[in-house]
C-alpha cells in the first residue's frame, strides 16, 4: 500500500490523547490506548466493521476517525461479505453526509499470488472545536 496505516495513526498520538480501537480481536495495535467510554480524541478502524452515525458520536469536537478497510474489489471480498461497490468513492461522499471533513483519502489495488489486493485509507475529523 502506499501508506502505513499505523504509522498514520501514531502521527495523531499525543500526551492524554484518549483513543478508542476498533479492529480485529488479537491485533496489536501497536501503542498504548485508552479504553475508557468516550469521548475520544481518535478512533482507530482497521479492517473492521462500524457504524459511522456511532463512531461521530463517540468524538470529541475536533476529534479524529481514521479507517484503512478491505475493498470490494479485493480477491477475498465476498468470503467477508463485502459488495463489489464497498470503495472509497462510495464511502467518501457517507463521511460527509455524517458530518465530517476528510482530511486524507487513499486507495490502492495491487496483483498478488492470491488475487487483486484492494484497500482503502480514510481521515476524517469531526467538525467543530479543536483538533487533538
Amino acid at each position: 500500500m502506499r501508506w502505513d496505516f499505523w504509522q498514520r495513526a501514531q502521527a495523531f498520538l499525543r500526551p492524554g490523547t484518549r483513543v478508542l480501537f476498533l479492529g480485529p480481536k488479537g491485533k496489536d495495535p501497536r501503542f498504548p490506548l485508552a479504553p475508557e467510554d468516550g469521548p475520544f480524541d481518535l478512533v482507530l478502524c482497521y479492517h473492521a466493521p462500524f457504524d459511522l452515525a456511532q463512531v461521530y458520536s463517540l468524538l470529541k469536537p475536533g476529534g479524529f476517525f481514521l479507517t484503512q478497510q478491505t475493498g470490494g474489489s479485493d480477491a477475498q471480498a465476498a468470503r467477508l461479505g463485502l459488495a463489489p461497490d464497498y470503495n472509497l468513492e462510495n464511502q467518501k461522499p457517507l463521511f460527509l453526509q455524517a458530518g465530517f471533513r476528510v482530511v486524507y483519502a487513499n486507495q490502492d489495488y495491487m496483483d498478488t499470488e492470491d488475487g487483486l489486493c484492494h484497500c482503502f485509507i480514510l481521515t476524517a475529523g469531526k467538525k467543530g472545536g479543536r483538533p487533538c
